[in-house]
């Protein structure tokens, strides 16, 4: 009897997660269990031992002080590591080196650790290059989640020694989730500092954490602070966070509710209710410029800044950009946010804005500031969207606060200050407070630019233009509020009533509708965390008495520590060498498989087999899950025959396609064939000999014209469909009732057609392919009706649709394609430079959209230029996963939620060897075959690998925007992932995904007889 070993269950709607079904053995077995007495044996700065490790009791480092972090930069440490909900307490850390990581732990790669408590650590690191953490001093390629550092401080005064209150640095995709900090984070050097991580990059995702700390940093060159992350970098993600702490930086510095800076990053759902402020002065510095925002206090270089909710006061000082979002925004999209909280300036050349400070080439549009701005120092230009924009785009936002100043300042409901505005660039932005000021007044220049002025009770009964699909209009009495911050909001609502008076729900927002998302959205799952209404969160994993020890306040507007300790723990052990017993006296097959492919009508497995020596035959194998099917021939397999040359074809193949098809004369199993002269062939088994363990197998030579190459086949209703070329142009083919079917004359395209997939009712094929021609976009979509065999006329342009890309190798490339509705999420993955894009397009009129673009690089720890790599899209409620297998063993899976990459989990597995091998998916299933040379001595065993994609993983709720919407992205999940430890090759099929929002779909084509299609005969 197997064992299915999952994280964090969750009963829900169908959610992508990994499963591994391992054979029964004492799961804990190479786990080592520690207590306070052998801790610091196995955990220790001078010897520290890999491996796996669960604490069974709470941990007290006192009598180790100074604690030595574990691991280095020279040597980072690697460890599994759960915590259960223990406590440990007593951590004193005092490092002065350069480059040394400070905290539990110092540096640490490919680990995962859950469910610690730390209770007051103190982390001290003088040094410079230094990063300090009360867990870790830096993480790559890690997972940290459900641990907790209870009123700690972290210091750091050296260069570049960012300090976080969980870790100090993130990088190469790791994820940091789950995670909660009361303590003080501070530095004095010149480096990040933020209530989780000072710095998160290289594709890190930063999610669904709690910061209750003050953040101080003291320096006033280079030093960002962030409640949550003090700088996000490169394609990294903050996600689904929440902000109630203090952030007080240097008033040059950028500073940000959730993240201090912002760069090529996207910062998605958070909510931040704490006082952000760059305004501490040393008294000697003249400098100034310090970005201070609600969200983020400088954003660049694209990023996005989406469905926020703000309520924290911002302020700034001397030549500062404050914003109630963000404090200056460069080349960055911010949208769907809302602000609340009041947004103050004091000082010369301040500029403040509901929204943002200060916008530069990018674009705000659809945010809300409800919050008053109050500018008081000269020259300083205050504003309800943007205090000043250059060349930016700023419309379809809403602004309801006061703005005011105390000097003859330039000020306006939309953009005080328009440099270099280009026409219509600033539109249609809504005001219903401000009053109209004369142009000529030269302190009022711009204030009337872009700005429509409706009164609240006029704009409580319309949109005003607003679009429908973003704001939720209410009813008669309520002002229009943005649907994308459900979320936010509904966190919002929740804590109200705890004793930080910063926490309170504005009296302001009870004037707006209802954002009209899901009532119990939150950042916080119910099965991780406690969070009841008038609380502030806490994990589960720590029981009542773990955190009275850590002295957390329990008392109603404290934190909701009321229920017991709920703990679901991953078992952490995998066995290198798994008992293998034979049920019913019958063997595995022996041989390599080939090929294999799924029956949707028998629900079963046929994989193909080729045994060790030609003579014997070519061996077909059916499974009913992982089982073989002992009611097909002897033990679930049949031997087929032909004659010696025949069945040489399968050891010198180029490629091998096919499917199960069921005919009214009987059913067969057909493969094309591609030797690699070229020659195309079709080897048909029979299925109706399936009762006997011998049979023979028919070769048909003729039944492909020449010049013909056959990529990809697809079946539907006994009708088998075929994509590749024909005299090096496109080719689709129908083959029924053993007659090739397609067109005489071929348009002269120089295409080649690559993946093949139907829409479910089988009317529509889509061809995704390559142009062998010089342009600049050479891949591209095709929609054909399935009957005649013709480009849809309505698809694009006469049935075609550019898929533009950056540059990359069409040759070596790989797309696919899976159709569902009424969109085509189409995915390519360049295995040169590891690039993964995904575009989307409409199935009615093919156009792409535009909207949605996923360009994402999926660096890996060893690359193999030379190896292949394949892709497979899922999508779920809410969220697109990308499954990426490489053939030297490593596998990654990336999830996205609305573009953006929220997280990754890495393993790795043994080498593929066979490229024509690939999974198959049934339900939420996924097997593949392989052959085990290590099980006995007289040859080669094939198994086939049950993989689970079921719901049990996820640790939070669907968030309510889905895939369909260009709004903003979604959190962290929790995955559970593991595969059967026998010998294996895995291979994950490349694909696309298909869409969840619905277009109108137009009436299919009349259908046609089959006679304007040349049939190809065939032979024996």
């Amino acid at each position: 009897m197997n064992k299915i070993l999952a994280i964090n269950k969750k009963p829900s709607a169908l959610l992508l997660s990994l499963v591994v079904c391992f054979p029964n053995w004492n799961s804990r077995a190479d786990t080592i269990e520690l207590d306070n007495n052998n801790f610091n044996q196995y955990l220790n700065a001078d010897h520290p031992v890999k491996g796996d490790y669960q604490l069974i009791d709470n941990i007290d480092l006192r009598r180790f002080k100074p604690w030595r972090p574990i691991g280095n930069k020279s040597v980072p440490y690697s460890l599994t590591l759960y915590g259960d909900g223990h406590v440990i307490s007593g951590l004193d850390v005092s490092t002065s080196a350069n480059n040394q990581p400070s905290g539990l732990f110092g540096s640490l790669q490919n680990s995962t650790i859950r469910q610690i408590l730390l209770n007051q650590p103190k982390v001290t690191s003088s040094g410079d290059a230094s990063p300090a953490g009360a867990l870790v001093g830096e993480m790559k390629r890690s997972q940290i989640e459900e641990v907790a550092s209870s009123a700690g401080v972290i210091k750091t005064s050296g260069s570049n020694s960012h300090a976080g209150g969980i870790a100090g640095s993130v990088s190469d995709n790791s994820t940091l989730r789950n995670s909660l900090n009361t303590g003080t984070v501070i530095t004095i050097g010149m480096a990040s500092a933020g209530g989780i991580t000072g710095l998160a990059e290289q594709a890190s995702a930063i999610s669904n954490n709690l910061n209750t700390g003050k953040i101080t940093p003291r320096n006033l060159h280079d030093s960002p602070a962030g409640g949550i992350v003090g700088r996000l970098k490169i394609i990294s993600v903050a996600y689904n966070n929440l902000n109630t702490g203090e952030v007080n930086a240097g008033h040059t510095e950028n500073s940000g509710g959730i993240a201090g800076e912002a760069e090529a990053a996207r910062v998605i759902n958070n909510l931040n209710t704490g006082k952000i402020a760059s305004d501490y002065l040393d008294g000697t510095s003249r400098r100034g410029g310090g970005n201070v925002g609600g969200i983020v206090g400088e954003a660049s270089s694209h990023n996005l800044i989406s469905n926020n909710l703000n309520t924290g006061s911002i302020s700034g000082k001397y030549g500062a950009h404050v914003g109630g979002i963000t404090g200056r925004a460069v080349n960055t999209s911010v949208v769907q946010n809302v602000n609340v909280g009041p947004i103050t300036t004091d000082g010369k050349f301040t500029y403040g804005g509901g929204i943002a400070g200060k916008t530069r080439s990018g674009s705000i549009h659809d945010n809300l500031n409800a919050g008053a701005v109050t500018g008081k120092g000269p020259s300083s230009p205050v504003a309800g969207i943007s205090g000043t924009a250059r060349r930016a785009r700023v419309y379809n936002n809403v602004n309801t606060g006061l703005i005011e100043t105390y000097y003859d300042n330039r000020i306006s409901a939309a953009v005080a200050n328009t440099y270099k505005a280009r026409v219509g660039d600033i539109n249609n932005n809504l005001d219903t407070f401000t009053k109209n000021h004369s142009e000529s007044i030269s302190a009022f220049d711009g204030y009337n630019t872009g700005v429509v002025r409706v009164s609240k009770a006029a704009l409580k009964s319309n949109l005003s233009g607003l679009s429908s699909e973003l704001w939720n209009a209410g009813d008669a009495f309520q002002l229009p509020m943005l649907k994308g911050i459900n979320t936010p909001y509904r966190e919002l609502a929740r804590i109200n009533g705890t004793r930080q008076t910063n926490n309170q729900f504005p009296r302001t927002l009870n004037e707006f509708a209802d954002p009209a998302g899901k009532a119990n959205a939150t950042f916080f799952s119910r099965t991780i965390w406690n969070s009841q209404d008038g609380y502030l969160p806490i994990l589960k994993a720590f029981s009542g008495s773990q955190t009275l020890l850590a002295g957390i306040d329990c008392t109603p507007g404290g934190v909701d520590c009321n229920q017991e300790k709920n703990i679901k723990t991953t078992p952490l052990t995998t066995s290198s060498s798994p008992e293998i017993s034979f049920s019913d006296n019958c063997p595995p097959p022996e041989g390599t498989p080939l090929f294999q492919t799924y029956d949707p009508q028998s629900q079963r497995i046929y994989v193909v087999i080729q045994p060790e020596s030609s003579s014997e035959g070519i061996i077909l194998a059916r499974y009913k899950g992982s089982e073989l099917d002992k009611q097909f021939g002897l033990c679930g397999t049949v031997t087929y025959r032909t004659s010696i040359d025949h069945a040489k074809i399968l050891e010198s193949f180029q490629s091998l396609t096919g499917q199960v098809i069921h005919e009214t004369t009987g059913s067969h199993f057909d493969i094309v064939v591609t030797t690699t002269s070229g020659k195309v062939s079709l080897l048909e088994f029979p299925l109706s000999a399936a009762q006997r363990h011998r049979a023979r197998f028919t070769v048909r030579n003729h039944v492909f014209p020449e010049n013909v190459q056959i990529n990809d086949t697809a079946y539907h209703q006994g009708v088998m469909y075929l994509t590749g070329t024909l005299d090096n142009n496109l080719f689709v083919g129908r083959y029924l009732q053993r007659r090739l079917y397609f067109h005489e004359k071929y348009p002269e395209n120089k295409e080649q057609g690559l993946h093949l997939k139907l829409s479910p009712d089988g009317k529509r094929l889509y061809v995704a392919g390559k142009s062998d021609e010089d342009t600049d976009y050479p891949l591209f979509l095709r929609q054909y009706d399935s009957k005649q065999l013709k480009p849809a006329a309505a698809f694009g342009n006469k049935g075609k649709e550019t898929l533009v890309t950056n540059d990359i190798d069409p040759v070596i490339s790989q797309q696919d394609i899976l159709i569902q509705k009424d969109q085509v999420y189409v995915a390519v993955f360049n295995p040169e430079g590891n690039e993964l894009f995904i575009r989307r397009f409409a199935t009615d009129h093919g156009q792409m959209d535009s909207a949605f673009t996923i360009d994402d690089r999926i660096d890996f720890s060893s690359p193999t230029p030379a190896s292949f790599a394949t892709v497979r899209l899922m999508a779920t409620e809410g969220y697109l996963h990308a499954i990426i297998y490489k053939s030297d063993g490593q596998l990654s899976v990336i999830t996205y939620e609305d573009q953006v990459n929220i997280h990754r989990f890495d393993t790795a597995f043994k080498a593929a060897t066979v490229q024509s091998v690939h999974p198959v998916f049934v339900g939420n299933n996924v097997y593949l075959a392989t052959a085990n040379a290590d099980i006995g001595e007289d040859g080669r065993r094939v198994r086939m690998q049950e993989i689970s994609l079921g719901p049990e993983n996820y640790n939070h709720p669907i968030s309510p925007a889905v895939l369909s919407s260009v709004k903003s992205p979604e959190a962290i999940h929790s995955w559970g992932i593991g595969f059967i430890t026998a010998a294996t090759v895995v291979v994950v099929t490349v694909a696309v995904v298909v869409a969840i929002k619905k277009f109108k779909r137009k009436p299919f084509g009349s259908e046609t007889d089959t006679h304007e299609l040349l049939p190809f005969g065939d032979d024996e």
